[in-house]
């Protein structure tokens, strides 16, 4: 078989994405308990502008908030964060007068409890199957006729005595597995 039967096939990718759409965004996702990543985009006027940007970060489970003074060429950043917090980001224009102007406002996120085994905190609830087995130990699906039983107890959360007062699991549904 000669290279020229080996060739690669084409693939048409389109065209590259644009390095910024041109409209006022700002979206925060939480990476882990500890860090949330922001990210925005900001209109061609702004842009052109050259105004610094404000990234205001707001921990609206204590009612705090503080600013990082960004350039106008940054487009995301890491935060590092508090477990267990609920937090809104926003972006703004700093003004040739000092004042800032809100361009865009992320939705609240909420970072999730960080459990340290070691620290003496509790350990995460144990989400029990309908069966009363802890899923990892679930090799099969149920037989069929145990499915329907199984069926009617999937409706109930199931909780295991660790969890905290307040807190519910979800169960499992059976015969997906």
């Amino acid at each position: 078989m000669s290279d020229a039967d080996r060739a690669v096939p084409y693939v048409d990718r389109g065209e590259p994405l644009p390095m910024s759409y041109a409209e006022n965004r700002c979206v925060a996702l939480v990476r882990d308990p500890e860090h949330i990543f922001a990210y925005w985009d900001v209109d061609t006027e702004t842009r052109v502008a050259g105004r610094p940007l404000v990234l205001r970060v707001h921990c609206l489970s204590e009612g705090r908030s503080f600013d990082i003074e960004t350039d106008p060429q940054t487009l995301s950043w890491h935060l590092d964060a508090t477990p267990n917090r609920t937090w809104r980001l926003e972006i703004h224009e700093r003004l040739p007068e000092g004042g800032l102007r809100l361009l865009a406002s992320s939705d609240e996120v909420t970072t999730p409890v960080r459990w340290a085994g070691e620290s003496g905190a509790e350990a995460p609830a144990e989400v029990l199957h309908a069966a009363r087995r802890p899923l990892a130990r679930r090799a099969s699906p149920a037989p069929r006729a145990k499915r329907h039983r199984a069926a009617a107890e999937d409706r109930r959360p199931v909780v295991s005595p660790t969890v905290e007062e307040g807190v519910r699991a979800t169960p499992v549904r059976s015969g997906g597995l």
